[in-house]
């Protein structure tokens, strides 16, 4: 046994990079499980660096992490909306006779803005502050710490972050409703339908938790049980074998699907 670890450290040494080396030098020498996960995770890096584009998005992490996981997850968040209108707008009722430029006309570009600012500045800042702490909580690849950082993830962040994304969609729905209602209105001459018009504001106002809230009851428990379903092995893959820095695109890859899910789930269903 001890010829064996001699012989992957001198292996090592003269078969990696130096920064590679010194950083696995730091570590207690209680086995050879370390240097095994360190040397792996490392090749995972060198292999997807090797990717023309790839290559670019690990220069863009590493200079300017968050504004690059912000755009990505923008990109991404109104992608899976856009594919959501699009099979909706395919399987739905529709003329057999219509055509790429019909459902240009039809797609709700305001439903696709708003997935793509809440991509912007909650999903991306929020994974990426929260997959840092994770990593550093519970560090390493092994199991039992892959187990607690999905636990945890699942278990705290997964239904407040739910609950906190569909709030943020459902308040900016209501906005953009009460907005567009004001533009078309017409307002005729005279004090009392001003009058009217506030008074129906501010019942708006009042209502307008209490719909919020309806909507959460309705959506949030079935939509928290396709997370479970989708993120559990999703994010034990990610969390076992993507590096720490591509661990928000692989999350925002999968959320593709997983917003093209709740742009049915709150739209297209209904």
């Amino acid at each position: 046994m001890p010829f064996r670890i001699y012989h992957s450290v001198t292996k090592l040494s003269l078969g990696t990079p130096k920064y590679i080396y010194r950083k696995l030098s730091a570590l207690p020498s209680n086995g050879k499980h370390e240097y095994k996960l360190s040397i792996i995770n490392d090749k995972k890096i060198n292999f997807i660096e090797k990717i023309n584009f790839l290559k670019w998005y690990s220069r863009k992490l590493e200079t300017h992490p968050l504004i690059t996981k912000c755009l990505t997850s923008c990109m991404i968040a109104a992608s899976g909306d856009i594919i959501s209108q699009c099979i909706d707008f395919k399987y739905g009722e529709k003329d057999e006779n219509c055509d790429a430029k019909d459902f240009l006309s039809s797609m709700d570009g305001r439903r696709t803005g708003r997935f793509a600012i809440l991509g912007f500045f909650l999903v991306a800042p929020a994974t990426h502050l929260w997959y840092g702490f994770l990593a550093s909580r519970f560090p390493g690849t092994t199991f039992l710490a892959v187990a607690k950082r999905l636990a945890v993830d699942q278990v705290v962040f997964a239904p407040i972050f739910l609950s906190t994304f569909l709030s943020s969609l459902y308040l900016m729905e209501m906005k953009s409703s009460k907005t567009t209602a004001a533009q078309n209105y017409d307002e005729p001459i005279g004090i009392e339908i001003d009058v009217s018009r506030n008074t129906a504001q501010h019942g708006s106002k009042k209502n307008i938790h209490i719909d919020v809230l309806q909507r959460l009851r309705s959506d949030v428990p079935s939509a928290l049980i396709m997370n479970y379903k989708l993120w559990i092995p999703a994010l034990a893959l990610n969390f076992r074998y993507v590096p720490l820095k591509f661990q928000v695109l692989f999350g925002n890859c999968v959320g593709l699907i997983w917003n093209g899910y709740l742009s049915w789930h709150t739209h297209g269903r209904n």
